[in-house]
């Protein structure tokens, strides 16, 4: 149950169910996760170094993640742009859905975050979302990372 050096295998399982659950919107995914967090929660109070990833998926699931939707063809050198600048990020509270290309009629229904989000002009686009509400879609993956994003709220 404790974190070390390597995390824990609860605290990986909560945390990774928190954020399909933040993706998915699939109840049952939140109530496993609570149920693991219920458990470490009294040792996590008095021993809150010993838990630090289970404290962050706690924390994760308290905030308002920040969604990021990267729509557009996986091999096209802008979305390629868009994900690398994404995954070279250390982003905790940050959710990611990319369409990948496929079905987007099975997809939406599988990930609420990519229904009604499209390329712009064909061009691929990055979403920031929070709460399933985005922001205007942006085009330029400099636009995101340079701090430019904030002023588009």
């Amino acid at each position: 149950m404790t974190d070390g050096a390597i995390p824990s295998g609860n605290a990986i399982a909560m945390t990774a169910m928190f954020r399909l659950y933040r993706l998915t919107e699939n109840r049952a995914l939140r109530d496993r996760a609570d149920t693991i967090l219920n458990a470490v929660t009294p040792m996590a109070a008095k021993h809150p170094r010993s838990f630090a990833t289970s404290l962050i998926a706690a924390e994760f699931m308290i905030s308002s993640p920040r969604e990021l939707v990267v729509v557009g063809e996986m091999a096209h050198p802008t979305t390629q742009a868009f994900l690398r600048a994404i995954r070279t990020r250390f982003l905790p509270n940050a959710v990611v859905a990319a369409d990948a290309g496929l079905d987007q009629t099975d997809d939406a229904e599988r990930i609420p975050l990519l229904q009604n989000r499209s390329a712009v002009d064909g061009q691929p686009a990055l979403y920031v979302c929070e709460g399933f509400a985005c922001r205007q879609p942006i085009t330029d993956p400099a636009r995101f990372f340079d701090g430019r994003e904030k002023q588009e709220r």
